[in-house]
């Protein structure tokens, strides 16, 4: 390295041949690697494209199994996408229009994507892709439907990505049809038949349909005061019994309204704040406190505790067996953000919080310095098993 610019100033020179500029460049493979690379399973890739749906202010998407699991249907009632909005925005690589446009059109939700390349998780389903979409075109006076496909492969074998051309049709339509988005996914690559699979389709549920009976504090969704219209809120249908779905949230709901106690915890700046109800209450026990820290936007958090005792959803309206059924499989810890949930906090195996650690040990005082500090244990009920509070969790 010290040698170097000696040797380099030695070597003779015999005029400049030219200069200028290199720009990148790249091959067709660069959407597999964006849209395979960065997924992580087929859960979070149909998640991709349901958000889509999401901020396209659709009440609704469904997902669909069509000609015995040949082709995968994801639609919604969303307002589409025009021929502009599909080359400017679907065909750029890492738009940044979702960055510039922070809340939906009419609903005014908050957008859940922001670099653009989520729409390449279709690749990590299917090698086929054939897009519907409906839209009001303002420029042209007339609602479109624009029909384009997408053969992956093909695409991959490309030396230069600005070489792959995506053929497309667009037709007039009458100002009563309705708009929206439709992909339809062939040539699957994994397994997407949810009615067989029930962890999958258990999977993507628990991702976008976090429970709405916990309390999202300031995160809570709402309307500006103009230029938008009430939210109808956002349904997702997946293949099976959407009537076991209904039941499933009632039982939630019903669950969760029926709590031993409950914590609420939420940051703001440096303000920290602890309420606990216990279920024989009705006003909260209150800490506030300071607390140094780098998130920016705080946090609110919602836990509802169940004591593993006879009799806590006696007399509750609700089956006791059914209760402790739902608690089973939906206890731990979900980190949601604009509305759906992070993974793969709180997943099977995946033990961050060192739960499993703590029960194999019998850890019998609180991890957490600030709850050691405000919430201590008393010898007397540390050493009970069935006293102590850490043992419960």
């Amino acid at each position: 390295r010290r040698t170097m610019p000696h040797y380099t100033r030695c070597i003779p020179t015999y005029g400049r041949i030219n200069s200028g500029s290199v720009a990148f460049q790249a091959e067709g493979r660069l959407l597999q690697e964006l849209g395979e690379r960065l997924v992580a399973s087929p859960e979070v890739a149909l998640v991709e494209l349901i958000k889509n749906a999401y901020d396209a202010d659709s009440p609704s998407c469904e997902v669909r199994l069509e000609e015995d699991g040949a082709a995968l249907i994801v639609a919604d009632e969303g307002h589409g996408m025009t021929k502009d909005e599909f080359v400017g925005k679907w065909m750029r690589i890492a738009t940044d229009s979702k960055l510039q446009e922070r809340v939906s059109r009419t609903y005014r939700r908050r957008v859940t994507g922001a670099k653009g390349i989520g729409r390449f998780a279709v690749r990590y389903l299917g090698d086929d892709l054939t897009l519907i979409t409906v839209a009001e075109d303002a420029g042209r006076g007339v609602k479109t439907k624009l029909t384009a496909r997408f053969d992956w492969p093909q695409i991959d074998q490309l030396s230069d990505i600005r070489d792959a051309k995506v053929e497309y049709t667009l037709q007039a339509l009458r100002t009563n049809a309705p708009t929206g988005t439709m992909l339809e996914i062939r040539r699957l690559k994994t397994a997407t038949d949810f009615a067989s699979q029930s962890q999958l389709r258990t999977d993507v549920l628990r991702i976008v349909s976090p429970l709405p009976a916990l309390e999202a504090g300031r995160f809570k969704s709402s309307q500006s005061a103009r230029g938008s219209h009430e939210d109808p809120g956002f349904r997702v249908t997946l293949p099976g019994s959407e009537q076991e779905r209904g039941d499933e949230i009632d039982l939630a709901n019903l669950v969760l309204r029926n709590y031993w106690a409950r914590l609420q915890i939420e940051l703001t700046g440096k303000d920290l704040s602890f309420n606990v109800w216990f279920s024989s209450q009705v006003k909260p026990k209150i800490l506030e406190i300071k607390v140094p820290n780098s998130i920016a936007g705080g946090f609110v958090a919602d836990i509802r505790y169940f004591p593993k005792r006879k009799g806590v959803f006696q007399a509750k309206g609700i089956k006791g067996q059914d209760a402790w059924r739902w608690v089973r499989e939906n206890c731990g810890v979900a980190v949601v953000d604009h509305g759906f949930r992070i993974v793969p906090y709180g997943y099977k195996f995946d033990d961050w919080l060192r739960l499993n650690l703590s029960k194999s040990h019998s850890e019998r005082d609180w991890r957490s310095t600030i709850a050691k500090a405000r919430f201590g244990i008393p010898d007397a009920v540390r050493n009970r098993p069935a006293e102590n509070p850490a043992l419960y969790l």
